[in-house]
């Protein structure tokens, strides 16, 4: 949601019932393609602890039930979406496509990179979806839509691939961690290779250029305050970054790192709030976001996790 609510904001669009149309059906696509995520990973996804009590992965849903309600669930939303216009469904079919592209052959691709922007695509859809809202502004949009598009490419072939590495290697799933690394070794550690290393500060360093230029090209008179706000919140997230990358290792500490990179990307994205409705509506949706990252499945299972361990 919030890469919608960053190409509305680029394109001017207050609280209306295209907007809202639009945001329910990005909700729609969100429960719609992960969903679909789960059924064709089902069987993957038993073999790893974090996933295997997971619906799905369980057996309590089976993957065929799993798949009609992806279906339906996407159905819904390309109808809401056409409701906003022939342009606004085809964004949004285009990001369904992405998506799905990704989840049937995002483990096999002989070039795991290539799927990462794929679905960095299907994600960078929801912002020219939002600026689609109202008064389209093509350049802020192109950058913010790419910077989404770097960030999940990222976000994916780092921090996510990287977190599965060993069970996926386990596996002889093709990952953008096993292109880089090879294949897990039970007798020496996980450490990033240089050029993956360097393979990741390249993306952020893109992402931070790409979304503070958006920002930056959001609006006339653009208040200093945001254009800094906005470079400091990238240069934390790198920063987090290289200190995550550069003394790797398979911790909690490292984890929270990498949390904290993930959830800091948006925050400078959707700045362009700021500029366009203030301060305070910003500083809403921010605790609105990181509210909801807060009590996400992946964040509880990881306390409970750190919990156990300190016990």
């Amino acid at each position: 949601m919030a890469f919608y609510v960053a190409g509305a904001a680029i394109a001017g669009a207050g609280p209306s019932p295209k907007s809202a149309r639009g945001a329910l059906a990005v909700l729609f696509f969100h429960a719609g393609v992960y969903i679909a995520n789960d059924a064709v990973d089902a069987l993957l996804d038993r073999t790893e602890a974090r996933r295997a009590r997971d619906l799905v992965a369980s057996g309590e849903v089976s993957s065929k039930s799993a798949g009609l309600m992806s279906g339906g669930m996407i159905s819904a939303g390309t109808l809401v979406a056409l409701a906003n216009g022939v342009l606004a469904a085809g964004t949004y079919l285009l990001a369904v496509i992405c998506l799905m592209a990704y989840n049937f052959f995002g483990k096999c691709c002989p070039f795991p990179p290539v799927m990462d922007v794929i679905q960095g695509f299907g994600w960078g859809g929801l912002t020219v979806l939002g600026a689609e809202n109202a008064r389209f502004e093509p350049w802020p949009t192109v950058l913010m839509t790419l910077g989404v598009v770097v960030y999940i490419t990222l976000i994916n072939g780092f921090h996510g691939a990287l977190r599965d590495y060993r069970n996926d290697s386990a596996h002889h799933v093709r990952t953008t961690a096993t292109f880089f690394l090879g294949e897990a070794s039970a007798k020496r550690r996980t450490e990033p290779t240089p050029i993956y290393i360097a393979y990741g500060l390249m993306l952020h360093a893109a992402q931070a250029v790409l979304v503070i230029s958006a920002v930056m090209l959001a609006g006339q008179a653009i208040p200093r305050a945001v254009i800094v706000a906005a470079a400091l919140t990238e240069l934390v997230t790198m920063s987090l970054f290289s200190v995550a990358v550069l003394r790797f290792a398979e911790n909690d500490r490292t984890w929270r790192l990498g949390i904290a990179d993930v959830v800091l990307g948006p925050a400078a994205m959707l700045m362009v709030v700021w500029i366009r409705s203030g301060l305070l509506i910003y500083c809403v949706i921010l605790i609105f976001y990181t509210t909801i990252w807060a009590f996400s499945k992946t964040l509880r299972s990881q306390v409970r996790r750190m919990i156990a361990r300190g016990a």
